[in-house]
């Protein structure tokens, strides 16, 4: 299976939904998804990724799974064989293929608000329906901006649970062409296409806390060394 750049649409995750502002019962709704993620402290969620070829039909050319977890200020994400961690004092993205470290110390509390700011692709999207579908809302948005170069995707399906405002699926619709192999002729062609995230939330789950001291150690002179289970691994900076 060809990785694809879906750490972006990871964090998508947290940062799709916003609404024009227009449709009060769209913003109403997308509120309390905001609300919902900021105050739950502790949850895992496991979530499936399937690309499918085309904008409609069933036609599904990659499927892998992935989980992200919360504790408080700190998260995990563990996607394709990278591991995201992020800590009050700095982040940590673990490549498991290609044994890299890459650690960061940038202002993480704030990446971590800015994660849970449901209005931050306000400018982006032109118009949104929400549709009521018993237990769930669907709330669907299309994008504002032609220069689709610039935003990976020309709609968002979200669809949120009722009773808690959890997403429990997305269907991202790629605004560009993308390639697609077949395996059969050994060809690649460019289609487009849309991922579905299902994404199965577990509000039981003992999250362990790790911490930052857990991978390097950040000397007096803002020198970093890697623990010593992690020799084995390039550190990047």
């Amino acid at each position: 299976m060809k990785k694809r750049s879906v750490y972006p649409v990871l964090l998508f995750f947290f940062l799709c939904v916003s609404t024009n502002g227009k449709a009060q019962s769209v913003e109403e709704v997308l509120n309390k998804v905001t609300d919902f993620y900021k105050n739950t402290p502790q949850y895992r969620v496991q979530m499936n990724f399937t690309l499918l070829r085309g904008l409609n039909g069933n036609k599904v050319t990659e499927s892998y799974d992935a989980f992200m977890e919360r504790n408080g200020n700190y998260t995990k994400n563990v996607i394709l064989g990278t591991s995201v961690f992020v800590f009050q004092n700095g982040q940590i993205v673990m490549d498991q293929s290609n044994k890299k470290i890459t650690y960061s110390k940038d202002a993480t509390l704030s990446k971590l608000s800015a994660n849970f700011n449901m209005n931050s692709f306000l400018e982006y999207y032109k118009s949104s329906q929400l549709i009521d579908l018993g237990e769930k809302w669907i709330c669907e948005m299309v994008s504002a901006n032609r220069n689709f170069f610039q935003l990976p995707y020309s709609k968002i399906e979200l669809h949120i649970n009722k009773r808690n405002y959890s997403v429990v699926k997305q269907v991202l619709y790629f605004a560009n062409l993308i390639p697609f192999y077949n395996k059969e002729n050994k060809t690649t062609k460019q289609d487009y296409g849309r991922m579905v995230i299902a994404l199965s939330h577990d509000f039981d789950a003992k999250v362990d806390k790790l911490k930052l001291s857990d991978f390097v150690t950040v000397l007096p002179n803002n020198n970093v060394q890697l623990q010593k289970d992690y020799n084995d691994y390039q550190l990047v900076k």
